[in-house]
């Protein structure tokens, strides 16, 4: 059976959920007291809100398009009840913080222990440990558990201990040296793909997935149909601000690949628009908006009290490849 818009889901998955992201990033000028590798925050609002507020606070200020930079002209005409409606909002909004700082910290740690005090002016030390922080992104991400999931859609028996490659896609080495060791680069393609997957980043959904996800499996008891726990990981459709083309196209590759075998091995085809990643003109979307009014929000918190600032005002936080709530 092929599962396509005219006959049923096999696996009684829900819809999928769409979400609308846009970004801002951390302060990286030293002299106004920023990191010298500051943290990406991407916020992710979700479809179905009310943001009338957002056209109605275009309309009071006569701004074709509402940003965070603008906010100390736009916030001077909310009342109380436009107000009201953002906080709703941002209930409904997770942020993705993609921070490099920790690795950097760890690395220097590290190295004021193994080298004399000297090498520590050594010009190259900044790339070295831009480098460092780049693989440490990398390695945070949900790479390995969805390339474990394809692993165990495969036709026969899988034993444990059996000897598991990486594909090219998965492989966060590979997409470090196609980076070039680019620490600009791995945030921004891992900030992405952990707002992308989500689920996979959340270990306490997961566990709950894979629990609903078990099945009759004759004289071997019962097990996880990964194959549907892997197709629910890629249902979302996520749509980013333009101008990160290159890291959204190399998300939709990773989608891709890891979905290579569903068809061929469950005859099940995804239906129309379903598991979509795609960039969008913030100008022509009102979710993009409310996205870069959230993500700089966001950051503003962050620096002020941390990630706990962030949680009063958000739903939740996928912090460097976890999530937290």
């Amino acid at each position: 059976m092929i599962w396509t818009p005219d006959t049923p889901d096999p696996y009684c998955l829900p819809e999928g959920e769409t979400t609308y992201a846009d970004e801002s990033l951390g302060e990286g000028r030293l002299f106004h007291g920023g990191q010298a590798y500051p943290p990406e925050f991407i916020a992710q609002v979700d479809h179905n809100v009310d943001l009338r507020w957002v056209r109605e606070v275009r309309r009071r200020t006569g701004l074709p398009e509402l940003k965070f930079r603008d906010a100390h002209v736009w916030l001077l005409k909310i009342d109380s009840r436009l107000h009201g409606t953002m906080e709703e909002t941002w209930k409904r909004t997770n942020i993705v913080i993609t921070d490099p700082g920790p690795s950097v910290r760890k690395a220097s740690d590290r190295l004021l222990e193994l080298v004399p005090p000297g090498y520590l002016e050594h010009p190259d030390l900044p790339k070295i440990l831009r480098g460092i922080a780049a693989r440490d992104l990398l390695g945070n991400t949900p790479l390995h558990r969805l390339s474990f999931l394809v692993e165990m859609i495969q036709p026969g028996l899988w034993l444990p201990g059996k000897t598991h490659k990486l594909p090219d896609w998965a492989d966060p080495s590979k997409w470090y040296r196609r980076f070039k060791g680019s620490l600009r680069r791995a945030r921004e393609f891992v900030g992405r793909l952990n707002a992308a997957y989500w689920v996979l980043c959340d270990d306490a959904t997961l566990e709950q997935e894979i629990e609903r996800s078990m099945q009759d499996a004759g004289v071997f008891g019962v097990h996880p149909n990964f194959a549907r726990v892997l197709i629910l990981a890629s249902l979302p459709c996520r749509f980013f601000d333009s101008g990160h083309d290159k890291a959204v196209a190399d998300i939709r590759k990773v989608r891709s690949e890891s979905l290579n075998d569903v068809p061929e091995h469950y005859r099940i085809a995804f239906r129309e628009g379903r598991g979509r990643i795609d960039s969008l003109v913030s100008t022509t979307c009102d979710h993009l908006q409310a996205a870069d009014i959230a993500a700089g929000l966001a950051k503003t918190d962050y620096e002020r009290d941390g990630i706990s600032a962030v949680l009063r005002r958000f739903r939740a936080v996928l912090y460097n490849g976890k999530v937290i709530r």
